[in-house]
């Protein structure tokens, strides 16, 4: 996710304008050439091309024709892409230019821009691939850029107009492709750059690719060995409007441990304590998150909740939360000792959220433990022998609002449990399907399990989830009834960065 003090995601977004003169000077001193050309560092523009100006001209517009109409093609027609699951993030493969570029992106939900490797990058580490203008016929650069900010550090851009393509979805971004010109992240890890899923804006400064492309609605899910970014998916009769005001956002009524039928332990009705709040807590489904991130009061309370509803954990002495929250971190980081071959996992509890919408509707949705247990390279608590330990994919995030009380940040297990569906038609809208995530194999998103009524928004005091039990508990079983293995994680995990001086 990106950090945006103005308009969206949060990003902190500072026009750079490229200093020509220097760079002509810098040219001349290293005997480069002279002009046009060495002023603007030669071949990534394309006066400097051996290409006619007259050409290039002709190319660009059958290009703005073709990604148009590929767009309105897009409303129509379902698609899928592949998603690849890396050990910290999702990425997809999208491509850029004429001829073709290939790059495989982090598919980011919490952000807006479309951003890759230019091969002009002044201060990064070798990128490969890396984005050569040079080399597409339909490009063109602009004499402006902004400076991203991400939660592993800052990206500076220059913007560019080009044909972009995900799957069988192609448009002309016009100044939408984010060409990185200098970076300084902390870990760049399989980094080929990202392109943003978040919520559409009218920005005039940018474009974003699936409002561009003509998409209206889409859906994100990963599993064991991949995942789904399908494209201009069937409507989803469950979904709820969404809150957000610079994110996809819902409100939160409650998250409880084991059961949906046992009070909450937090977002509760006690949380509305400011005038004109409307939700006791909110959340972003953000598919840019390792973790599900929210406020360390909550999460003690959340650990210490999960082990009084487990069997082994409870056994363990302790009687405060804190007490209890490091049994449960405990028990957790030394599965080793309890589970088999993978087998097991199931007995820990699973964390129950109720979701809400603006057009008073809510869902009940259910975080199983292979949706937030993983395997990570690390030490037993307490301990300092290093090898591979169970870790609760849950981490501290202090946003406060006004109006939406605490924010969690829903990442990557919401995506491993369900598939989540955005609607970008008016009022725009998110939805949970347990539908099986299958990959692209079965080509266009499926229409099963679309049916099920939303649950009304009210009754109760608060203090309890109401509404009917997730399908899961209906059926008595786990979701997905193939044998599961524990996913692994990567040491760095992607964290959200959000201008928690805004709303949701």
């Amino acid at each position: 996710c990106c950090v945006n003090t103005s308009m969206s995601c949060v990003r902190s977004r500072i026009l750079l304008l490229l200093l020509t003169n220097c760079a002509a000077a810098l040219a001349a001193a290293s005997g480069g050439g002279s002009g046009a050309c060495a002023a603007t560092g030669g071949s990534e523009t394309p006066e400097c091309r051996s290409d006619s100006n007259a050409d290039q001209v002709a190319l660009l517009q059958s290009g703005l024709h073709v990604g148009r109409r590929q767009g309105r093609m897009g409303r129509e027609q379902s698609s899928c892409a592949p998603l690849i699951f890396t050990g910290e993030a999702l990425t997809v493969q999208v491509r850029v230019g004429s001829p073709a570029q290939y790059f495989d992106v982090i598919a980011d939900t919490g952000s807006d821009d479309l951003v890759i490797p230019s091969c002009r990058c002044w201060t990064c580490q070798i990128f490969e691939p890396c984005f050569d203008a040079s080399k597409s016929s339909t490009v063109s650069l602009a004499d402006w850029g902004f400076l991203l900010s991400y939660g592993s550090g800052d990206i500076e851009t220059r913007a560019a107009t080009d044909i972009v393509g995900l799957s069988n979805v192609t448009t002309m971004l016009k100044d939408g492709v984010m060409l990185i010109q200098a970076l300084q992240l902390e870990d760049v890890g399989p980094f080929d750059g990202l392109v943003g899923l978040g919520l559409p804006k009218n920005s005039p400064l940018e474009s974003q690719f699936l409002p561009t492309a003509g998409v209206q609605r889409f859906s994100v899910c990963y599993h064991d060995t991949g995942g789904a970014l399908e494209l201009n998916v069937p409507v989803l009769s469950t979904a709820m409007e969404q809150m957000g005001t610079y994110h996809w956002g819902l409100g939160l009524w409650g998250i409880s441990a084991g059961s949906s039928e046992v009070p909450v332990f937090a977002c509760g009705a006690d949380a509305m304590t400011s005038e004109g709040q409307r939700t006791p807590c909110g959340a972003i489904p953000d598919s840019g998150t390792t973790y599900l991130m929210g406020p360390m009061s909550q999460i003690l309370v959340m650990y210490a909740s999960l082990c009084d509803a487990w069997e082994r954990c409870a056994a363990m002495e302790g009687k405060t939360d804190a007490e209890k929250a490091a049994n449960f971190k405990f028990m957790v980081s030394a599965c080793n000792e309890w589970l088999e071959d993978d087998e097991g996992l199931e007995e820990i509890p699973s964390l129950f959220w109720r979701f809400g919408g603006s057009n008073e509707t809510a869902q009940t949705i259910e975080l199983t433990p292979w949706s937030y247990i993983a395997y990570l390279e690390g030490h037993v608590e307490g301990t300092h022998t290093t090898h591979q330990i169970c870790y609760p994919m849950i981490g501290e995030y202090e946003y406060p609002t006004s109006t939406s009380g605490s924010i969690w940040i829903a990442g990557l297990p919401l995506f491993y449990q369900y598939k989540v569906y955005f609607d970008q038609t008016v009022p725009m809208k998110i939805g949970f399907s347990e539908e099986p995530c299958g990959g692209c194999q079965d080509g266009a998103a499926k229409t099963a399990l679309l049916t099920e009524q939303a649950v009304p928004l009210g009754g109760g005091d608060g203090k309890n989830i109401t509404g009917s039990p997730s399908r899961r508990t209906l059926a008595g079983g786990i979701r997905h009834a193939t044998r599961r293995k524990i996913m692994t994680l990567s040491k760095t995990p992607r964290m959200p960065d959000f201008n928690i001086s805004e709303p949701l």
